[in-house]
Parts: structure tokens; C-alpha cells; sequence
């Protein structure tokens, strides 16, 4: 009994000690993994800003590349857009250029019927042995050509006209009713339209007195026989006489109370049948002093006509006097709308 006793607690101290092995064993595997799980998270606490600041970097240099290819799209789509334009226009000037080929090689196809003419045909005849005529031909065939351009400018003009100026047309046009307000159309487009019409009255008015010859004789006073007389008692020639008397009746019914009208002679200008109408004041008071119709009338006598007529003498002087004074009016206004247009500029 006492051997089995003895036995027993000798088991019992083996247990005991085997127990705490297995104890202190089980704590050291504690301690090495909580010093596993320690080293990890210093790892991912080293190595986490890193991976981040590497990130950002790339994310960086990729937005900087975007940027980089948006700006060379944008770059290219510009240039892409002024090649256009460029090409646009340069089309246009081209297109210019043939048609005022086209209108001189026009001139130069008239000229060749013209001098194939037996004589006798009557334009022939007009314009034989000169060239003047057939060159201003053909610079009237290059002005419609640009006039044509300038229609469709203003066409365009037109279209794009921003609301509020259209608003303000019909306003300014209301603004004065019962009077002629020409404020409203002092502007450089408008004048340009005027300015155009003004042009070509002219050329056409040259191109009928060149049928003519130069008629000297219509020129020089007692050179054709009329019943007026100047206060020196100077007989006028047949060209004053038809421009006195055409200035008398246009007179009577207000042409010369316009601002846009000037007399060759104002000092003799007759009563007014008509009332007279009230317009606006919108040029400089010293623009009423300014005709120089004397100057155009000598510059047309000794300088234009002798580049349009032939010279000698053809005996028609009534039309060649009667287109001489539609030809100095035409000139005359064109002359003296300067002063609108220097207006205009001024405003």
C-alpha cells in the first residue's frame, strides 16, 4: 500500500512536470507569433508610403500626358481651321482673278469684231482708230466683276446683322416722322451703296458721249448760235446754254436744295415752285461753302473728254452737248459726296 502511494505521487509529480513543458512550450509559440505579426506591420508601415507616393506619381504623369494630347488636338484643330480659311480665301482671290482674265479676254474678243467690221457699221465707225474705249470696257467689265463681290458681301452683311442693330433701323427710321432724317443712313455701308450707283451712272454717261466726237464747237462761246448772254454780254456756248437751262428747271423743283446737289451756277438759280423740304443738319457748317464744280468742269473739258472722243467734229452737237452736262452732274455728285463720307469717318 505505502509502494502504491509512493507510486501514485510520483506519477502525479511526472504529470506536473510534463504539464508545465508543455505550458512554457506553448508560450514560447505565443511569443513568436506576436513577434511574426510585429515585423509584418513594421513592414507595411515601411513600405505603404512608398507604394502610395509611387501611385500618385504615375496618376500625375498620366493626367500631364492627357493634358499633353488635348493641347496637340486642340494645336492641330486649329491649324486645321486656318488652313481652311486660308484656303477659302485664297479660292476666292483666285476666283477674282479668272473672272477679271475672263472680262479683259471679253475686251480683247470685242476689240477683234470691232476691227473685222467692214466701214460704215456704226459702232465701228464710232470708235476707229481708238482703243480708249475698248480699255474702258474692259475696266468696266472688271468693275462689275468686283461690284458682284461687294453685293454678296452685303448680302452676307445683312444676314449676320446683330438683333440689336436691327432694332435700332426701324427706331431711327420712325424716329422723325414727316422729315427726310438722313443721320440714320450716314454710315459707311450705306454710303458705299450710294457711292456704287454714283459710279456706274458715270461710266455709262462716258461710254454714250464717246460716240460722239469732240464737237469743239459746242465748247466755244458764239461757236454754235443760242439766245444767252452772259451780264458781260458774252454769248455762252451751246454746252453752258444746255447747263443753265437744265439747272433753272431742275432748280424749280427743289434738286439743289438737297444737300447732295450742287449748281454750276448756284448765283442763279431760280424761286422754288415746290415747298422746300427741311433737312436734317448733319454735315459741318463749312461744308456748304465748299463746289468746286468750276475745277470739274475744266478738268472734264481740257482732260477727259479728249481721252474719250475722238478728235474733229461729227455734227451732233445736241447729244454730245446734252450728255456733256449729264456727264459733269453725274461727276459733280460723286465729287462733293466726299464730304459725306468724311463725315461719316469723323462720327
Amino acid at each position: 500500500q505505502q509502494q502504491q502511494q509512493q507510486q501514485r505521487r510520483q506519477y502525479t509529480s511526472e504529470q506536473w512536470s510534463s504539464a508545465a513543458s508543455e505550458g512554457e512550450q506553448s508560450d514560447n509559440d505565443g511569443d513568436d507569433s506576436t513577434q511574426w505579426w510585429e515585423a509584418g506591420a513594421a513592414l507595411l508601415s515601411s513600405t505603404a508610403p512608398t507604394w502610395l507616393t509611387a501611385m500618385s506619381e504615375e496618376a500625375q504623369e498620366a493626367a500631364a500626358a492627357a493634358q499633353q494630347r488635348a493641347a496637340a488636338a486642340s494645336a492641330a484643330a486649329s491649324a486645321a481651321v486656318q488652313q481652311a480659311a486660308s484656303s477659302v480665301s485664297s479660292a476666292v482671290e483666285q476666283a477674282v482673278e479668272e473672272a477679271t482674265a475672263a472680262a479683259a479676254a471679253v475686251a480683247r474678243n470685242m476689240r477683234s469684231v470691232f476691227e473685222a467690221q467692214p466701214a460704215g457699221w456704226g459702232v465701228h465707225e464710232a470708235i476707229r482708230g481708238r482703243t480708249g474705249l475698248l480699255e474702258d470696257m474692259s475696266l468696266f467689265s472688271q468693275l462689275l466683276v468686283m461690284r458682284s463681290f461687294d453685293a454678296i458681301r452685303w448680302v452676307v452683311s445683312r444676314a449676320t446683322l446683330t438683333p440689336a442693330a436691327a432694332a435700332r433701323r426701324p427706331a431711327a427710321a420712325a424716329a422723325t416722322p414727316g422729315a427726310r432724317d438722313m443721320s440714320a443712313s450716314l454710315t459707311l455701308p450705306n454710303i458705299r451703296t450710294s457711292l456704287i450707283r454714283q459710279e456706274d451712272s458715270i461710266i455709262f454717261t462716258l461710254i454714250e458721249r464717246a460716240q460722239f466726237a469732240q464737237n469743239p464747237l459746242v465748247y466755244q462761246p458764239g461757236g454754235v448760235e443760242v439766245p444767252a448772254y452772259g451780264r458781260d454780254g458774252k454769248q455762252f456756248s451751246l454746252m453752258e446754254y444746255i447747263l443753265r437751262e437744265t439747272e433753272q428747271l431742275h432748280g424749280k423743283v427743289r434738286r439743289y436744295t438737297s444737300p447732295d446737289e450742287h449748281a454750276f451756277y448756284p448765283e442763279e438759280l431760280p424761286t422754288l415752285v415746290l415747298p422746300p423740304l427741311e433737312y436734317p443738319s448733319i454735315l459741318a457748317p463749312a461744308a456748304d461753302a465748299i463746289n468746286i464744280n468750276s475745277q470739274i468742269m475744266q478738268i472734264y473739258l481740257n482732260s477727259l473728254l479728249p481721252a474719250i472722243a475722238a478728235a474733229g467734229d461729227d455734227g451732233n452737237y445736241g447729244s454730245a452737248a446734252t450728255l456733256d452736262v449729264l456727264a459733269l452732274q453725274a461727276l459733280s455728285k460723286r465729287i462733293h459726296y466726299g464730304k459725306f463720307v468724311a463725315e461719316a469717318k469723323f462720327r
